[in-house]
């Protein structure tokens, strides 16, 4: 289990992808040039070519050892970072594991399309 809770790497996957409010699946599919469904299989920690991991690692931004194995921080340094950006993610650091998920759970409800 890493620092924020997340048992496998389809969850941090899952967590990345909500963090960068990516407003739907396709939208990321097309950034790393791969299906809808091989992004689900992924989000089930299903196996995954190195070539495509490194795709998602620079899509969403992730740390590649975070997104694999839990260690260390989940973002990379940006260069060009909005500041309100690093308020948010220190922020996040110092939530509770539980409020981190509920978080997660409200912005897919916020983020996601109506039915």
């Amino acid at each position: 289990m890493d620092t924020y809770g997340i048992e496998n790497y389809g969850e941090r996957l899952q967590f990345a992808y909500t963090l960068r409010g990516i407003p739907k699946l396709y939208a990321l599919s097309n950034r790393v040039g791969v299906t809808e469904s091989a992004l689900s299989r992924w989000f089930r920690s299903e196996p995954i070519s190195m070539a495509n991991f490194a795709k998602l690692c620079v899509a969403l931004n992730v740390n590649a050892d975070w997104l694999l194995f839990g260690r260390g921080h989940y973002t990379l340094p940006v260069t060009h970072e909005i500041p309100h950006r690093r308020l948010l993610a220190d922020a996040i650091e110092r939530m509770a594991d539980t409020d981190v998920r509920n978080l997660a759970k409200f912005l897919d409800e916020v983020i996601a399309p109506a039915p």
